[in-house]
């Protein structure tokens, strides 16, 4: 595999399959990533928002506002998909080129009755500044597979996209088992936990535990 993947799934996420990994390059890696795209109920005076979309560009490529991300997340469309979608995580592996990943754009759908919906949206014109995001971003290197965390939303005021995650170590190692279980082909347990890095849409988080000690979970984090 030599470029970007944009193979669709019905959630609209480019899934790695045995086959893709198998053909993957030298310098391709495997981001692991969660999402949940289920409505959450009562958020600051409306009915309900959902995640619809998030989307990343590979650092040090000029691209204009109309030209498509690098890397595009979609949660599932039409009327019958969106009432069958479950509030609960799903996960991903996405197999990509090496680097440096900008999120460049978010699209949350807000209803605060039946009539009135509107969308709260973000795009690389707005989020991407000399070759950095406001959002965040994630770094996959060459051979490696990585965990970069779980995305959301967060409802203490505005609903906001938000990356949560599942804290090390008993979470994660329950969290791994999941990815494993879906995508038995991949090396799971050489995964690298290096969270999508922000300042504005998540907490920090601690560093890896010493032996016999487990950090506190984010408070609310999710999985």
């Amino acid at each position: 595999m030599s470029g970007l993947l944009f193979l669709r799934t019905f959630a609209g996420v480019p899934e790695a399959t045995k086959e893709q990994y198998e053909k993957r390059t030298p310098k391709d890696g495997v981001v692991l990533v969660a999402v949940n795209w289920g409505r959450l109920w009562g958020v600051n005076g409306a009915e309900n928002a959902e995640l619809r979309g998030i989307s990343f560009d590979l650092a040090g490529r000029h691209k204009l506002v109309t030209e498509k991300a690098d890397l595009e997340m979609e949660g599932p469309s039409g009327v019958l998909a969106r009432i069958a979608v479950k509030p609960v995580f799903l996960n991903y592996a996405i197999i990509l080129p090496e680097g440096r990943y900008l999120m460049s754009g978010f699209d949350v759908k807000v209803a605060r009755s039946a009539q009135e919906i509107y969308h709260i949206k973000a795009d690389r014109s707005q989020m991407v500044v000399e070759n950095d995001s406001k959002l965040g971003y994630f770094d996959v290197k060459a051979g490696e597979t990585v965990y970069i965390g779980n995305f959301f939303l967060d409802k203490a005021m505005e609903p906001y996209l938000w990356r949560y995650y599942s804290p090390l170590p008993e979470a994660f190692q329950t969290h791994l088992a999941e990815f494993r279980s879906k995508y038995p082909f991949l090396p799971i347990e050489n995964v690298k936990y290096r969270l999508f890095e922000t300042s504005t849409i998540g907490n920090k988080y601690p560093e890896p535990p010493e032996p016999n000690h487990s950090p506190e979970p984010t408070p609310g984090a999710v999985h």
